[in-house]
């Protein structure tokens, strides 16, 4: 049988450990601080952490589900449906534009699976999915009322008209200069 300290043994060793300590603490540190002490600890450490990965993960766990507990704090469910990589896309377009799965994919068959702007197929414009077009001048802010939505578009699509500012005018100049410059290239003087 294992030899145990009583209760009272045992603070009474941790009292004269204390003593010790805070009578040669300075030796102490010197002796247990030298390079080389050091670098065999640290390859201790990692040694023990290699071995003991799970062991560690479990301890974590433990102590967030007692924190929680301890804090109120209600427990996590990290599989939660909103929290699957196929649902979370769906998720994000509720908040950010108040479009449900249902209603963005109608808006999609509409649109009959192509660019509002270029009529690309939308599994032919790089092979992501359509995003959604709005007015910036509705809503100002990350998310939006629901209300200023304009239609899908490829990605290119999107970027080039949030690239000119959402402004007709600046789209009529971009218009105008493609329009007047067309197929005409500057020559490079030689």
């Amino acid at each position: 049988m294992p030899y145990k300290l009583t209760p009272e043994g045992r603070a009474r060793k941790n009292a004269v450990s204390k003593t010790y300590y805070a009578r040669n603490k300075d030796k102490i540190i010197a002796k247990n601080s030298t390079p080389e002490k050091r670098a065999a600890k640290t390859v201790y450490m990692r040694g023990w952490v290699a071995k003991n990965r799970e062991k560690r993960r479990a301890y974590a766990r433990e102590y967030q589900r007692e924190y929680r507990k301890r804090a109120g704090v209600k427990e996590r469910i990290s599989k939660a449906p909103s929290n699957l990589p196929e649902n979370r896309h769906w998720r994000q377009i509720w908040e950010k534009y108040k479009l449900t799965e249902e209603a963005f994919n109608a808006l999609c068959a509409a649109q009959d699976q192509k660019c509002a702007i270029c009529e690309r197929d939308f599994t032919e414009s790089g092979g992501t999915r359509p995003t959604v077009d709005h007015d910036h001048g509705c809503c100002s802010g990350r998310y939006t009322c629901g209300n200023c939505i304009r239609g899908l578009l490829c990605h290119d699509c999107n970027t080039a008209i949030g690239k000119l500012g959402d402004s007709l005018s600046g789209l009529m100049k971009a218009i105008a200069y493609l329009t007047q410059y067309g197929l005409r290239r500057i020559k490079k003087a030689v």
